[in-house]
Order: structure tokens, then sequence, then C-alpha cells
């Protein structure tokens, strides 16, 4: 029992931080939208970047906690590629694109470095879970879960 409520919980939780991620992101965009029109500059292609890729990390956490909480065995798979988007981004992306012309702030960057050690245990979870059989497979999924399942993705 206790497996299924942590399951639960940890799939609410990324929905959560998805949807927060998101919100964030697609708010900088309006403000830099708005800034741009004022001052008639564009936004610069490196902030540009960096937003897509946040949004990028924000859907697919959403997806993966949405996966997760239907218990569907993708979840693994959307957790894994959440990840690695997360290291390429926090590891290779950034540090060699992003951060030389417009360096982060320290403290946010050890946030997300953190965050991102957080989701590998959460992925760590996800792959027990999956082999204790809690998760199952998108095809014996009850047709309710999988419409939310693609629901969830579509949106």
């Amino acid at each position: 029992m206790l497996p299924i409520i942590l399951i639960t919980l940890l799939g609410a939780f990324y929905i959560f931080a998805g949807l927060v991620a998101a919100r964030i992101g697609l708010t900088t965009r309006l403000l830099d939208a708005a800034i741009a029109s004022i001052s008639l500059e564009k936004a610069k292609p490196v902030d540009v970047a960096r937003l897509r890729w946040n949004l990028t990390i924000a859907t697919m956490t959403f997806v993966s906690g949405a996966l997760l909480i239907l218990r569907l065995d993708l979840a693994v798979l959307a957790f894994f590629a959440c990840a690695a988007l997360q290291a390429l981004y926090l590891f290779v992306v950034a540090p060699r694109r992003l951060d030389p012309p417009d360096p982060p702030d320290a403290g946010g960057r050890r946030q997300s470095v953190n965050a991102f050690t957080v989701y590998c245990v959460a992925t760590a979870l996800v792959v027990w879970a999956w082999s204790a059989g809690q998760l199952m497979p998108i095809l014996e999924a009850p047709w309710p879960a999988f419409a939310a399942a693609v629901a969830a993705i579509a949106a």
C-alpha cells in the first residue's frame, strides 16, 4: 500500500512542479515580449534558447508526473528522458553555449543542480516501482487512464 501512495504523491508533485515551471517560463516569455516591444529590441538568442530548454524540461516533468500518477510503465521512460534533458542542459548546453555570454546566478544554478539530484532520486524510485510491478503497461491500462495520459501529453 505504501508504494502506491508514494508513487501517487511523487506523480502529483511532479505534475505540480511541471505546471509551476511552465507558468514561470511562459510569464518570462510574456515579459520579454513586452520589453522587446517597448524597447524595439529583439530578445537575446541566448535568452530564447534558455527559455525553450526550460519549457521543454517543464513539459517533460509534467508528463512524467502524469504518467506516474496513472501508474503507467511509460513513466520510467519519461523520467529517464527528463533526467537526460536536465543533465544535458545543466552540464553541457548551459556551460558551453548559454552561460558564457550571460552567466547565471550562482544560487539559481545550485538550486537547479539540487533539483536535478532530487529528480534522479525520484527516477530511481520510479524504476524501483516498475521493477516491483507497481506500474502497468499502457496496453493493459483501463481506457480512462490511457485517455488521461494522452490528454496530459497533448496538453
